[in-house]
């Protein structure tokens, strides 16, 4: 997240130095950038949210059944939790790998984009 920040810095220096529909243009592209930033921010803060709210439930599930229970169903059902909780961390993980590559894809299209801008005024 910190190159598509670092990136929306930069055009905003780059705007400073343009007038009329080439700066109103790079504003609604800083625009865009920080509103993906943010809505990339409270995606991964509320996946966070539910892994932990999911592994609490699961614990507590599990803590229940296994007072209640003897011998092989708690350890079955310790062995589904642990494997289910493990499944989730992976799938927690692919997503916040997606949500990275996601974030640098976004940032090497702006990227591009800004270049292409910074050619036109120079010419």
């Amino acid at each position: 997240m910190l190159g598509a920040e670092n990136l929306a810095d930069k055009l905003k220096a780059m705007a400073a130095d343009v007038r009329g529909k080439s700066r109103d243009t790079i504003d609604k592209v800083i625009q865009k950038i920080l509103f993906l930033i943010f809505s990339l921010k409270e995606w991964t803060l509320d996946v966070a949210k539910r892994t932990g709210e999911l592994k609490d439930a699961a614990m507590s599930k599990v803590a229940l059944d296994a007072g209640k229970r003897t011998g092989e169903l708690k350890d079955a059902a310790m062995s589904k939790v642990a494997g289910s909780l493990k499944d989730l961390q992976q799938s927690s993980s692919e997503f916040t790998l997606s949500i990275r590559e996601g974030a640098k894809r976004v940032a090497g299209d702006c990227r591009e984009g800004v270049e292409k801008l910074t050619q036109k005024f120079k010419t």
